[in-house]
């Protein structure tokens, strides 16, 4: 669990709203709380992994009536991750194992930064050759 209290100590120039005195940074949430578990017989393995971020606040630029931004909160997320590796064959010269990598496992629709969405889901399937074990 992360708990980040920030608070800016001086503002910038006039007008400029990425800095203003006494206001959280921009882009860091309040709260952000993260876990995992990991299973493993023999060389298989499973990973699973949750992280939730927290609201941030941000500056939106899309309204030509507010040249200098406007402070907007962008929604807090929940992420689920999971991969796995499985082996596959053993021979003389090494071994040969599948992985699966799953980012992003409920396709949370989410912003970072403001006007750029994260990826959804993505699936990544591969192999591992360990050569001369």
């Amino acid at each position: 669990y992360d708990w980040l209290d920030t608070e800016v100590t001086s503002s910038g120039p006039v007008g400029d709203l990425t800095f203003l005195e006494g206001e959280r940074l921009l882009r860091r949430p309040e709260h952000r709380v993260a876990g995992s578990l990991q299973w493993t017989r023999g060389a298989a393995r499973a990973w699973l992994g949750v992280t939730h971020t927290g609201e941030r606040i941000d500056l939106d630029f899309s309204n030509p009536d507010a040249p200098n931004g406007e402070r907007v909160t962008l929604g807090a997320f929940t992420l689920v991750n999971a991969s796995a590796t499985v082996p596959v064959a053993r021979s003389a010269w090494g071994d040969v194992a599948a992985t699966l990598r799953i980012e992003n496992m409920l396709d949370e629709r989410y912003e970072e930064v403001l006007g750029f969405p994260a990826r959804g889901r993505a699936v990544f399937l591969g192999a591992k050759i360990a050569v001369g074990r």
